[in-house]
C-alpha cells in the first residue's frame, strides 16, 4: 500500500493553512505559488523552490521540510486524472536525490497550473 493510498491524495490547501505554513517554513519574502495538502502532508510551491513537509508519528509533532530548489530539478512528468483514475500525479526528478519523487493530487486540482509553476522555475 503507498502512502497516497493511506493518506490520499492532495488537495487544495486553505487560507488559513497557507498562512500557517508561510510563517513556519517560508522566507520573509519568500511567495506561495500554490499550495496543497493530505490528511496530514504539505506540498507548496513558491517563487524559489517546491517544499514537502512530511507529518510523522501518532501524534504529528515531528515534522520533516524537504526544500527542493528549482535548479535542482532536471525533469518532471505531471500526469492528469483519467476517467477510471481519479487522481492526477507529479513525479520529479531531482538532482542528487536518489529516488523519483511522486505526489498525488486530487481529480479536481488543476494540474496545468503546477505545469506552468514547473515551467517558469525550472531552467
Amino acid at each position: 500500500m503507498t502512502i497516497n493510498a493511506l493518506l490520499g491524495a492532495a488537495g487544495q490547501m486553505s487560507n488559513r493553512e497557507r498562512e500557517s505554513f508561510a510563517h513556519r517554513v517560508c522566507a520573509e519574502d519568500e511567495q506561495i505559488q500554490a499550495a496543497f495538502k493530505t490528511k496530514r502532508d504539505s506540498y507548496v510551491f513558491t517563487d524559489r523552490r517546491f517544499i514537502m513537509e512530511d507529518v510523522q508519528g501518532m501524534t504529528g509533532r515531528k515534522r520533516s521540510v524537504l526544500s527542493i530548489p528549482y535548479s535542482k530539478i532536471s525533469a518532471y512528468e505531471i500526469e492528469s486524472a483519467g476517467h477510471l483514475d481519479t487522481d492526477g500525479e507529479l513525479r520529479l526528478w531531482v538532482s542528487g536525490y536518489p529516488e523519483v519523487i511522486k505526489r498525488e493530487f486530487r481529480k479536481n486540482v488543476d494540474v496545468y497550473l503546477l505545469n506552468k509553476i514547473l515551467a517558469d522555475n525550472v531552467k
